[in-house]
């Protein structure tokens, strides 16, 4: 399955040797070819690694880690302005008679008057909103929960919810095939509808009302109407909002079982979350700073075996609310702000907006490029696997010295935490799939963007390279695959936390070639430092 050396010369003598083959068969490059495209060097700042970090600012790091999947992407720009559309609904919902004494406990325990309290409460309830379904209506999850509100259906029957899957569903598809045909229609006609959009559009709010009639996740207003007494109710049991989210997002059974695991005491939930850390209050950020593979062992097993990305729940809703208040105060620091993070590409391209300039087009790039030590092979590393397909012509365990040395980090930081099976490596340096001998493989690289719902005919801003330019052209990014030992995933998940949380790198879920992987990119900022790693 892994590529393995094929002869026994030394590394960068084969890999010469290769490129050299390759150029023959595309067009009859010469190894000696006198012109070569001018490649830009990628920006190397030269600040020192934060692997120690006072938390004040690693929790500012955490935070701004997340900015970019919840803003970053095309869709963004439209579900800030569903959700900030949505605060008076929101507000009426925290008047219920239902909401009062819990928003007064809040209010007494945090020294605040009920109005700020119920302001706060407002807040952080549409910014879970905007985390769940971008105030979508019609969203629906693979988990089967919907609407704007993300309601599973066992636990809206619970909340007096009507509830109807099946025929939801069914109704959602018709629904969102006549916003689409309805948009398009708007682009094509700038004057005054023609009958037969009149009619999809009576057609589509018809099946909207049908729709909330048979399942009240859909009825926008029962179903935020709901949510606020469920989660306000949790208060006595998770006094904290952080608990109370992560108790929503992961079921109160699950925090229950967290709180035991890192106290080791089987109090109630809120006399530990009040009192758990020795007499003091236990809060989310104390659990997830301080467990570790070598710290409350126990409660970090059982935190990062959680599916879902359950563990960085809170922050992304801390971040929504940081991003809701900021444009409520000023709506038109939106737009500009969505702008400058490239919506839809990944995180690579807000560190690297010149991307384009840094690919390599040609094997005779690439060979005059390990000439010169601008790449090194990934091969070099004896205790690393490589998954590259070997039916490719146009894929390199070549990385440059910043990427090769985060490789290297990555790897030392998941062994000191205690991961066993050796790391694998996918993609690494791909050949500009846009230049002419790219083009000519048989199996191209199948490029992923940020999001993953692109579609390059999506309006979005007129910014940053290319939707579909891939990174991977450039060497400066590199895929790794999940372990299928669990402590080495867990540990390498660690790993690749630790270091996202100072902002050393980004890293993105991604799927490709039929794997799961995650897409690894260093933050030039520590540029220098991270390719002086590719020595050690």
């Amino acid at each position: 399955m892994y590529a393995k050396p094929l002869f026994s010369l030394p590394q960068h003598v084969r890999i010469v040797v290769v490129l050299g083959i390759m150029m023959l068969l595309f067009g009859g490059c010469s190894l000696h070819s006198p012109h070569h495209r001018l490649i830009a060097t990628p920006p190397r700042g030269t600040a020192p690694l934060p692997l120690q970090m006072p938390r004040a600012l690693l929790l500012q790091n955490m935070l701004e880690r997340w900015k970019k999947p919840l803003l970053g992407r095309l869709d963004s720009f439209t579900a800030i302005q569903r959700v900030l559309n949505l605060r008076p609904l929101v507000e009426e919902a925290a008047d219920q008679k239902a909401a009062q004494p819990y928003l007064k406990m809040i209010a007494h325990s945090h020294h605040l008057s009920y109005e700020q309290a119920k302001k706060r409460w407002v807040l952080f309830q549409l910014a879970d909103i905007l985390v769940e379904s971008g105030g979508d209506e019609n969203q629906i999850s693979s988990a089967n929960a919907a609407g704007v509100a993300q309601w599973i259906p066992s636990l809206a029957r619970e909340q007096g919810l009507k509830v109807a899957p099946p025929k939801a569903q069914l109704l959602t598809q018709q629904i969102v095939s006549l916003n689409l045909q309805i948009a398009k229609n708007a682009e094509m006609s700038s004057s005054v509808p023609p009958s037969p959009a009149q009619n999809m559009l009576a057609l589509r709010d018809q099946l909207v009302n049908e729709r909330a009639q048979i399942d009240q996740r859909f009825n926008t207003r029962l179903a935020v109407f709901a949510q606020t007494r469920y989660l306000l109710h949790l208060y006595p049991r998770f006094p904290s909002l952080a608990w109370i989210f992560q108790a929503y997002h992961g079921g109160q059974m699950g925090e229950r079982k967290l709180l035991y695991l890192y106290t080791g005491k089987t109090a109630p939930t809120n006399s530990l979350i009040l009192h758990g850390d020795q007499g003091h209050p236990l809060t989310y950020a104390q659990v997830y700073l301080t467990i570790s593979p070598h710290r409350h062992v126990r409660a970090f097993d059982y935190l990062y075996s959680r599916g879902d990305d359950h563990r960085h729940y809170w922050w992304k809703v801390l971040e929504a609310a940081h991003l809701l208040e900021y444009f409520r105060k000023d709506p038109g620091a939106l737009f500009p702000t969505w702008n400058a993070l490239m919506p839809g590409r990944l995180q690579d391209a807000v560190w690297y907006p010149k991307g384009p300039t840094y690919a390599f087009d040609t094997p005779s790039e690439v060979e005059e490029a390990v000439k010169k030590h601008l790449l090194l092979s990934v091969q070099n590393l004896t205790d690393v696997r490589i998954s590259i397909p070997t039916s490719s012509n146009h894929r390199f365990p070549l990385l440059r010295p910043e990427a090769y040395g985060t490789l290297r980090l990555i790897n030392a930081l998941y062994k000191q935490f205690g991961g066993t099976e050796p790391l694998t490596v996918g993609d690494c340096l791909l050949l500009n799939p846009s230049s002419p001998s790219a083009k000519a493989d048989s199996n191209p690289a199948s490029s992923y963007v940020a999001g993953t719902n692109s579609s390059e005919n999506r309006p979005h801003a007129n910014v940053g390279p290319p939707l579909s330019f891939s990174y991977h052209a450039t060497g400066l990014v590199f895929d790794l695959l999940p372990p299928a030992d669990k402590k080495s995933l867990h540990r390498l998940e660690y790993t690749l936390d630790f270091l996202a949380d100072r902002r050393i790198i980004a890293v993105t879920p991604a799927h490709d070639n039929g794997l799961d992987r995650w897409h690894i990119c260093p933050n030039p900022l520590y540029g220098q430092a991270l390719a002086e790693w590719s020595a050690k």
